[in-house]
């Protein structure tokens, strides 16, 4: 859901510095670039012991320039932040094809005195930036161009000061341009979880949860063929928030995993989950 609204006076507007962001009609627009240079010895991250393998070094030159557009509409707003990569390495025995990925997100948040709602989307149109697609970090370095979005949705109705029931509906998605060559696989996941909180207190929350999901593997293998797998899981988790930017919390459940295609390796047993999350700016968390 994104609601866009033009201004037609921005040049009449007075640009304001006392705070962060700059104003343009009902707008706060925040702009930042950032450039870095590094110096990396292994950019494909090949093992130098086995044999046959050719270590690559490289310099590496990379340009983030970045937009953060604020809209405050009554007890809600609108953000979304546009940030574009551009990559290129020095090295002449490596000659890359795409220089460019793009970051895209967007939320949207009203809150009330009972009903509370927030949509957001996150869109990557990557090359290199695997860690968006393989959180587990088997895949370190690719070469093919993919496309990633996970929009979700959450539904917060309140039942009194202190409780809360939320309905937490999420897709995600991840397509590889060539499959064949990719050095992950492209997937679908589909997934909801409905939530009953409690507030302790201001900073501590704690909640039980279930939570249903199914992913779609395509992994284009004649052994295995496609993978897909419905995962169910009931628990309960504890929330504190330390401060504006750090957050942790744990959850401690029973999960059970059934597999299709593959090795069938099916799951059931207890799962324990600690973590903690540094919002190091807008666009980017930092997770422990």
């Amino acid at each position: 859901a994104l609601w866009l609204q033009v201004p037609t006076a921005v040049r009449g507007q007075t640009f304001r510095t006392t705070r962060e962001g700059l104003n343009a009609g009902h707008f706060v627009l925040s702009p930042s670039i950032a450039l870095e240079y590094t110096q990396d010895g292994n950019i494909f991250y090949r093992n130098q012991d086995a044999p046959g393998e050719f270590i690559t070094r490289s310099g590496i030159y990379v340009m983030r320039p970045r937009l953060l557009v604020d809209l405050p509409i009554g007890s809600g707003r609108v953000r979304w932040v546009y940030s574009p990569v551009y990559r290129t390495y020095t090295s002449e025995s490596f000659r890359q094809t795409k220089r460019f990925s793009h970051f895209l997100d967007i939320e949207a948040t009203r809150s009330g005195p009972v009903l509370s709602v927030r949509v957001a989307e996150h869109l990557v149109r990557g090359t290199i930036e695997l860690q968006e697609v393989d959180r587990g970090g088997e895949a370190i370095f690719g070469l093919v161009p993919f496309t990633t979005h996970s929009p979700e949705l959450e539904v917060t109705v309140k039942a009194g000061a202190r409780n809360g029931l939320s309905l937490l509906p999420r897709y995600s998605t991840v397509r590889f341009e060539e499959s064949g060559a990719a050095a992950f696989f492209s997937y679908r996941r589909k997934e909801i979880e409905a939530r009953f909180s409690r507030a302790l207190s201001e900073p501590t929350a704690l909640y039980g949860y279930y939570t249903f999901d199914r992913t779609d593997q395509e992994r284009e293998q004649i052994f295995f063929g496609d993978v897909s797998l419905n995962a169910r899981t009931l628990g309960v988790g504890l929330r504190r928030t330390i401060n504006q930017e750090v957050v942790t919390s744990i959850t401690a459940g029973y999960k059970s995993i059934e597999f299709r295609g593959g090795s069938k390796s099916d799951f059931s047993g207890p799962v324990l989950d600690a973590h903690a999350t540094w919002k190091l700016d807008d666009a980017t968390l930092l997770t422990v």
